[in-house]
């Protein structure tokens, strides 16, 4: 191999390492956030016991947003806390499309669910879950409904028109 590959394997090799430790440790923090949350631990960080959990967030060390927060440990709790999975099952899922299938997921469908979040388009993904929750979906023969709205552009009022 020529020189400029070889620095090309090494970089992406380097970006795939440091992609997959940043994924180990983001559910680390998901597991650390909900334990903070779910015993109050956070009060004692911030020396009030009637301090609101979105204080505890609002902490410059954090740097998580509230909802990047809600949707970490809601995950964190479904599938490695109540269903028991290795972090590894989950590890190369998007969190995104882990929280799209948090009401759906059960532990007879769990593996079929996961894979499909692993494996699938956004388009092929995204038809599955309608599938799952009784919608129509875009190949079913169905009537469209479409809906016209007035947005004003000045302060964001809407209407049905």
């Amino acid at each position: 191999m020529n020189e400029k590959a070889d620095k090309a394997f090494k970089l992406h090799n380097q970006i795939v390492k440091n992609e997959e430790e940043r994924r180990r440790l983001l559910y680390e923090n998901s597991l650390a956030l909900l334990a903070m949350q779910e015993s109050n631990l956070y009060q004692d960080i911030l020396g009030d016991e009637k301090a609101p959990w979105s204080g505890y967030l609002g902490q410059v060390e954090i740097f998580y947003s509230r909802n990047k927060v809600y949707d970490m440990t809601r995950v964190a709790k479904k599938f490695l806390v109540d269903l028991k999975l290795d972090y590894n099952s989950i590890a190369n899922i998007p969190l995104s499309r882990l929280c799209a299938v948090l009401s759906l997921v059960k532990t007879e469908n769990i593996e079929l669910l996961l894979s499909q979040a692993k494996t699938l388009t956004a388009k092929d993904f995204d038809i599955v879950l309608r599938e799952m929750k009784g919608l129509v979906t875009e190949d079913q023969e169905h009537e469209h409904n479409y809906q016209h709205v007035q947005h004003c552009k000045i302060c964001g009022h809407r209407e049905n028109i």
